[in-house]
């Protein structure tokens, strides 16, 4: 894995330009690749309840990701299939939107 870090300074503070972070999060109860040193950790909540295994990630935006979400409105996911079929997928900007589906919050 390639990871390119740019960073820029304004006024003695160090701003990341692409340094999107899988953060955990109160609900949180599993992290994937704990283990895997190739791969990033990904905190998340797991719901094995539900036939649907809903997973749960948040990502904390750096300085400059946030100002192009809110100059620009636009924000790219890539999803790997593996070739099959892809998955319903629900990004937002707020958490209760995400529990509400799920019934739990």
């Amino acid at each position: 894995m390639i990871e390119i870090q740019l960073e820029f300074q304004i006024l003695n503070q160090t701003y990341s330009v692409n340094n999107m972070e899988a953060i955990k999060f109160k609900e949180s109860n599993v992290v994937f690749a704990e283990n895997q040193d190739e791969y990033k950790q990904l905190p998340a909540y797991y719901d094995k309840t539900q036939d649907e295994g809903v997973v749960v990630t948040c990502y904390k935006l750096s300085f400059v990701e946030r100002l192009r979400v809110l100059f620009f409105g636009k924000l790219w996911l890539a999803v790997m299939t593996f070739n099959n079929p892809l998955q319903p997928q629900l990004p937002s900007t707020n958490k209760s939107d995400i529990f509400k589906m799920n019934n739990n919050g």
